[in-house]
């Protein structure tokens, strides 16, 4: 492993990247980072990022919000449940450690929102605690170079990465750095497709040496994807529109608002609507007046195909809010619901 371990620590010392979020780093900062480029490409969530930490310095700030704000400052990055998790978590926070980021991986854990990923970030990094991150990049590392036959996500497959990656944290090198020196590793040579040709560690690689690179890491199949239609319907009084927020039932974007509608789901899932309790006549009478009509437009979430029909109705349903075209852009956050406020004025009122 000497060997190895002083070629990551050489290859990393050169090639470190010199993002702007690591200057005048800490525990709090690192946690908004990570929030924010989950599931996000670095250069695309950056500039959202340095707006986001100017708006919202420290804990104390977040807490105070409100989440309206968290929200809108969030907007674009998708997946809004993790601002609203970012939210709760530093109300948490203010309330029980008085305002100041723990670093401790066992009291990171007990934070609302906060799972093993970003503690060990967090705690690697700021306590250099000597604990696997265990990401994608870190998956395809480890489970190449040691040809680990486990199938990535499973409690085996994080028990055998971190025993492959233990002689790491034992080395002469911060446990933070370990965690995102091998994160970098597969971000920019041991991707999805190998870059073998340019690696500093091809030659010690099992699977390299076997020719078995893109035999891993171990998957498990990928889920199917589902067609699903979205019927919403649209109710105007005066200047303002209906919506309502998704409810807890509901599949996407909950607490977001909405326009009321349902979801043709396919056979082997249940059909579910926004507000929950939408009548079972009005569900009918949107799929019945949408049957001919082509959707308005397209999109997706995880392994969802959506396709979305517009519909203007006379009447509204029970509950919700009514909001002008302009609040709702302030107060609609997800990208669907932009799109849909972008089709408003082609439907036929």
């Amino acid at each position: 492993m000497k060997p190895l371990i002083d070629r990551l620590k050489k290859w990393y010392e050169t090639e470190k990247h010199a993002y702007d979020f690591r200057a005048g780093r800490n525990a709090y900062r690192t946690w908004i980072t990570e929030i924010f480029l989950q599931q996000t490409q670095i250069a695309a969530g950056k500039d959202k990022l340095k707006t986001f930490l100017k708006r919202f310095p420290d804990v104390v700030a977040l807490a105070r919000g409100p989440e309206s704000d968290v929200l809108a400052a969030f907007r674009g990055m998708g997946y809004y449940s993790r601002a609203r998790n970012m939210f709760k978590a530093a109300v948490y926070i203010a309330a029980n450690h008085a305002g100041k980021m723990p670093v401790s991986y066992n009291d990171l854990l007990k934070i609302p929102g906060i799972g093993h990923y970003t503690a060990a970030i967090i705690a690697s990094i700021h306590n250099n605690e000597p604990i696997l991150a265990n990401d994608a990049n870190h998956a395809r590392v480890l489970s190449r170079f040691f040809e680990l036959p486990q199938t990535t996500g499973t409690p085996a497959f994080r028990t055998a990465a971190e025993r492959a990656a233990a002689p790491f944290f034992k080395a002469d090198m911060p446990a933070g750095d370990v965690n995102e020196a091998l994160m970098q590793w597969g971000q920019t040579i041991c991707k999805k497709r190998p870059r073998c040709e340019i690696c500093f560690a091809a030659a010690l690689c099992a699977a390299h040496k076997n020719g078995n690179e893109l035999l891993f890491p171990v998957k498990k199949p990928r889920a199917q994807a589902y067609d699903v239609l979205w019927v919403m319907q649209v109710h105007r009084s005066g200047d303002k529109y209906q919506v309502v927020a998704s409810g807890r039932n509901f599949p996407f974007l909950k607490g977001e608002l909405l326009f009321p509608g349902f979801l043709a789901l396919p056979p082997e899932m249940k059909e579910q609507s926004s507000p929950d309790k939408m009548p079972a006549a009005q569900r009918k009478k949107l799929m019945r007046l949408a049957h001919t009509l082509p959707p308005d437009f397209h999109h997706a979430i995880t392994r969802y195909k959506i396709a979305v029909k517009l519909i203007y109705v006379n009447e509204g349903v029970a509950g919700g809010e009514y909001l002008t075209a302009g609040e709702l852009g302030a107060r609609c956050h997800s990208s669907l619901m932009q799109k849909a406020l972008g089709r408003l004025d082609k439907l036929e009122f």
